[in-house]
Protein backbone atom coordinates (compact mmCIF):
# COMPACT_ATOMS: atom_id res chain seq x y z
CA UNK A 1 0.00 0.00 0.00
CA UNK A 2 1.65 3.61 -0.87
CA UNK A 3 1.53 5.66 1.72
CA UNK A 4 2.28 9.83 2.26
CA UNK A 5 3.16 10.79 5.94
CA UNK A 6 3.54 14.40 7.04
CA UNK A 7 5.10 15.28 9.57
CA UNK A 8 4.00 19.19 11.38
CA UNK A 9 7.01 21.38 12.74
CA UNK A 10 5.67 23.52 15.19
CA UNK A 11 8.54 24.11 17.25
CA UNK A 12 8.23 28.05 17.19
CA UNK A 13 5.03 27.45 18.66
CA UNK A 14 5.28 24.67 20.60
CA UNK A 15 8.03 26.64 23.04
CA UNK A 16 7.73 28.71 26.77
CA UNK A 17 5.88 30.16 27.61
CA UNK A 18 3.73 26.72 28.03
CA UNK A 19 0.58 28.62 28.66
CA UNK A 20 1.32 30.19 24.69
CA UNK A 21 1.99 26.73 23.62
CA UNK A 22 -1.28 25.51 24.76
CA UNK A 23 -2.75 27.98 23.15
CA UNK A 24 -1.08 28.07 19.81
CA UNK A 25 -2.28 23.99 19.75
CA UNK A 26 -5.62 25.29 18.58
CA UNK A 27 -4.06 27.36 15.73
CA UNK A 28 -2.27 24.10 14.48
CA UNK A 29 -4.95 22.15 14.56
CA UNK A 30 -6.99 24.18 12.27
CA UNK A 31 -4.14 25.06 10.20
CA UNK A 32 -3.71 20.97 9.51
CA UNK A 33 -7.78 20.23 9.56
CA UNK A 34 -7.28 23.48 6.50
CA UNK A 35 -4.58 20.77 4.76
CA UNK A 36 -6.46 17.75 5.03
CA UNK A 37 -9.66 19.22 3.41
CA UNK A 38 -7.51 20.47 0.44
CA UNK A 39 -6.08 16.95 0.40
CA UNK A 40 -9.37 15.30 0.45
CA UNK A 41 -9.96 17.72 -3.26
CA UNK A 42 -7.70 15.65 -4.81
CA UNK A 43 -8.00 11.83 -3.55
CA UNK A 44 -8.58 10.62 -0.52
CA UNK A 45 -10.85 10.96 1.51
CA UNK A 46 -11.31 12.04 5.50
CA UNK A 47 -11.46 8.33 6.51
CA UNK A 48 -7.70 7.65 5.33
CA UNK A 49 -6.36 9.95 7.84
CA UNK A 50 -4.79 8.73 10.39
CA UNK A 51 -2.85 11.81 12.72
CA UNK A 52 -0.37 10.64 15.47
CA UNK A 53 0.30 13.94 17.91
CA UNK A 54 2.90 12.76 21.18
CA UNK A 55 2.02 15.81 24.12
CA UNK A 56 0.40 18.72 22.95
CA UNK A 57 0.53 17.34 19.70
CA UNK A 58 -2.13 14.85 20.88
CA UNK A 59 -4.65 17.44 21.23
CA UNK A 60 -3.93 19.37 18.35
CA UNK A 61 -4.53 16.19 16.76
CA UNK A 62 -7.81 16.48 18.65
CA UNK A 63 -8.67 19.87 17.33
CA UNK A 64 -7.83 19.19 13.58
CA UNK A 65 -10.85 15.63 13.91
CA UNK A 66 -12.95 18.27 15.99
CA UNK A 67 -12.88 20.55 12.70
CA UNK A 68 -13.19 17.80 9.96
CA UNK A 69 -15.48 15.45 12.32
CA UNK A 70 -15.42 12.27 10.12
CA UNK A 71 -11.47 11.60 10.40
CA UNK A 72 -10.28 8.03 10.00
CA UNK A 73 -7.85 7.75 13.08
CA UNK A 74 -6.31 9.99 15.76
CA UNK A 75 -3.48 8.21 17.89
CA UNK A 76 -2.05 10.18 20.98
CA UNK A 77 0.76 9.19 22.69
CA UNK A 78 1.08 10.93 26.44
CA UNK A 79 -1.56 13.48 25.76
CA UNK A 80 -0.59 17.03 27.71
CA UNK A 81 -2.18 17.24 31.05
CA UNK A 82 -0.94 20.65 32.16
CA UNK A 83 -4.03 22.77 31.17
CA UNK A 84 -5.96 19.77 29.95
CA UNK A 85 -6.89 17.96 32.35
CA UNK A 86 -10.60 17.48 33.17
CA UNK A 87 -11.40 20.63 31.00
CA UNK A 88 -14.41 19.96 28.23
CA UNK A 89 -13.74 17.93 25.37
CA UNK A 90 -14.15 21.03 22.84
CA UNK A 91 -10.56 21.60 24.59
CA UNK A 92 -8.98 17.86 24.54
CA UNK A 93 -8.35 15.14 22.98
CA UNK A 94 -11.48 12.83 23.04
CA UNK A 95 -13.30 9.96 20.93
CA UNK A 96 -15.49 12.14 19.26
CA UNK A 97 -12.51 13.58 17.45
CA UNK A 98 -12.06 10.81 15.03
CA UNK A 99 -14.01 7.21 13.92
CA UNK A 100 -11.00 5.85 16.49
CA UNK A 101 -9.35 7.22 18.58
CA UNK A 102 -6.80 5.09 20.42
CA UNK A 103 -4.11 6.94 23.25
CA UNK A 104 -0.86 5.26 24.61
CA UNK A 105 -0.41 6.96 28.33
CA UNK A 106 3.45 6.46 29.60
CA UNK A 107 4.00 9.64 31.61
CA UNK A 108 1.00 10.04 33.76
CA UNK A 109 3.19 10.92 36.94
CA UNK A 110 2.30 13.78 38.86
CA UNK A 111 3.64 17.53 37.77
CA UNK A 112 5.59 17.14 40.72
CA UNK A 113 7.61 13.71 39.99
CA UNK A 114 8.00 15.39 36.48
CA UNK A 115 4.88 13.83 34.78
CA UNK A 116 3.94 15.83 31.87
CA UNK A 117 1.43 12.98 30.32
CA UNK A 118 -2.54 12.84 31.68
CA UNK A 119 -4.20 9.36 33.04
CA UNK A 120 -7.49 10.60 31.83
CA UNK A 121 -8.92 8.41 29.51
CA UNK A 122 -9.07 10.41 25.68
CA UNK A 123 -9.95 7.57 23.48
CA UNK A 124 -12.05 5.02 22.08
CA UNK A 125 -9.61 2.54 23.53
CA UNK A 126 -6.93 4.16 25.97
CA UNK A 127 -3.41 2.02 27.01
CA UNK A 128 -1.13 2.23 30.10
CA UNK A 129 1.95 0.39 29.87
CA UNK A 130 3.23 -0.37 33.09
CA UNK A 131 0.10 1.44 35.03
CA UNK A 132 0.95 4.72 32.32
CA UNK A 133 3.26 6.25 34.91
CA UNK A 134 7.24 5.27 34.95
CA UNK A 135 8.48 3.13 32.54
CA UNK A 136 11.45 0.47 32.52
CA UNK A 137 14.90 2.27 31.81
CA UNK A 138 13.28 5.60 32.09
CA UNK A 139 15.25 7.80 34.45
CA UNK A 140 13.52 10.09 36.65
CA UNK A 141 14.54 13.66 35.51
CA UNK A 142 13.27 15.62 32.71
CA UNK A 143 14.92 14.31 30.01
CA UNK A 144 14.50 10.91 31.21
CA UNK A 145 10.42 11.70 31.04
CA UNK A 146 10.48 11.91 27.02
CA UNK A 147 12.82 8.72 26.37
CA UNK A 148 10.12 6.40 26.71
CA UNK A 149 7.68 8.97 24.62
CA UNK A 150 9.74 8.59 21.92
CA UNK A 151 10.39 4.96 22.58
CA UNK A 152 6.63 4.43 22.21
CA UNK A 153 6.26 6.92 19.18
CA UNK A 154 8.86 4.16 17.43
CA UNK A 155 7.27 1.33 18.66
CA UNK A 156 3.99 2.70 16.41
CA UNK A 157 5.59 2.99 13.38
CA UNK A 158 5.44 -0.71 13.45
CA UNK A 159 1.88 -0.96 13.64
CA UNK A 160 1.63 1.08 11.09
CA UNK A 161 3.65 -1.46 8.93
CA UNK A 162 6.79 0.73 8.79
CA UNK A 163 9.90 -1.19 9.50
CA UNK A 164 13.03 0.64 11.10
CA UNK A 165 15.24 -1.39 8.71
CA UNK A 166 13.26 -0.29 5.80
CA UNK A 167 14.37 2.77 3.61
CA UNK A 168 11.32 4.89 2.29
CA UNK A 169 11.27 5.90 -0.90
CA UNK A 170 11.40 10.08 -1.08
CA UNK A 171 8.02 11.73 -2.29
CA UNK A 172 7.05 15.10 -2.97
Amino acid sequence: EDLNVIIVDWGHGAGIPYAQATANTRVVGALIAQLIKELTLVGPSLADFHIIGHSLGAHIAGYAGERLHTLGQITGLDPADPYFQGTDVRVRLDPSDADFVDVIHTDGSSILQLGFGTMQQMGHVDFYPNGGAHQPGCDADFMGTLSHTVWAAVTQLDTLGIKLDQKLPNHY
